[in-house]
């Protein structure tokens, strides 16, 4: 019961199960983030193309219709490339936006835990029984049943935190 205390106090643990969440759930948002920069970048790119073609249009530096036509293909293929980077830039956005909302806020679990240890405090033994029992899945002990060798939480499944690595990190 100390172990579990300490470890709910404890921010590189508490950092180190958001980060696995994170890896395990495809909440990273890094990638998207990265191709979305690209994306805007490129857009920027193609609005000052098709900002220069027009303006020679409008200043009448066309003389042929050869160099007509051309700039009127070229702001034509730039027209539907910057719809297109429209399109996935609009398709990122919705991406980074979707994972953002599944990722786990730190603060937020710190004041869950800081509720439950209020809570757990206050408590009387048959209710701290319980309320271990709600935020603990499964605990693995030695074979001589008397070190812990790791937790598992309900709302992080398939995360076991070695009590090693908590040895290290819990004073």
């Amino acid at each position: 019961e100390n172990i579990v205390l300490q470890m709910i106090n404890n921010d590189e643990i508490i950092r180190e199960m958001i980060n696995y969440q994170e890896k395990e759930s495809n909440t990273n948002t890094e990638l998207a983030e990265y191709q979305l920069e690209k994306v805007l970048k490129d857009i920027k790119i193609n609005e000052e193309k098709l900002e220069a073609l027009e303006e020679e249009y409008l200043n009448n530096l066309l003389k042929s219709d050869y160099e007509k036509e051309r700039n009127s293909r070229m702001a034509e293929k730039i027209s539907e490339q910057l719809v297109e980077l429209e399109n996935n830039k609009a398709f990122l956005e919705d991406e980074i936006n979707e994972k953002k909302s599944m990722q786990i806020d730190e603060n937020g679990i710190r004041e869950v835990f800081s509720d439950f240890e209020k809570v757990y405090y206050s408590a009387d033994r048959l209710l701290k029984k319980s309320l271990l029992k709600a935020l603990i899945k499964r605990i693995e002990v030695s074979k001589n049943r008397r070190e812990l060798e790791s937790i598992e939480f309900w709302f992080f499944p398939e995360y076991r935190l070695p009590l090693g690595e908590l040895g290290r990190t819990v004073s």
